[in-house]
């Protein structure tokens, strides 16, 4: 003898889609917050390796300073400020000068802190890995 009951609950199909979108949202947010860490961390390391985002070496001083290239007080390397926007990461130098070791000037080459345009191979593959490392939700 087999008993059958159907009992009208709701929508579980708008339900689980929700649910799977609330897993995927939290999921978005864990990888773009492992990318800020990431992008922080390769924005300092490039301060550390005296190379801009692309991995070429900066142009070497003119002079001997007294102390590691562009690292007089680090307030250049201490000033960016990483953020996760809909579209990628956002990265801002908020320091009078940073614009001057970007771009270069007459009389000072330049020396990328910043990546214009495409990521070079080590970011790219440096942030990949970090996202890559975020475990995913489980529901």
């Amino acid at each position: 003898l087999m008993i059958r009951a159907e009992v009208t609950t709701g929508d579980f199909d708008a339900l689980i889609a929700a649910s799977e979108a609330i897993d995927q949202s939290a999921q978005i947010g864990r990888e773009a917050a492992a990318s800020v860490d990431m992008v922080e961390s390769l924005y300092v390391q490039g301060f550390e390796r005296e190379e801009a985002p692309d991995g070429s070496k900066w142009a070497p001083p003119k002079h001997d300073y007294g102390h590691p290239l562009m690292r007089d007080t680090r307030d250049l390397q201490n000033g960016a400020v990483v953020t996760a926007e809909p579209d990628g990461v956002r990265i801002e130098v908020d320091v009078e000068y940073a614009h001057h070791h970007q771009n270069g000037t007459d009389k000072m080459d330049a020396r990328k802190i910043v990546p214009e345009g495409v990521l070079g191979e080590r970011w790219e593959r440096q942030i990949g890995l970090a996202r890559m490392s975020v475990p995913p939700v489980l529901p």
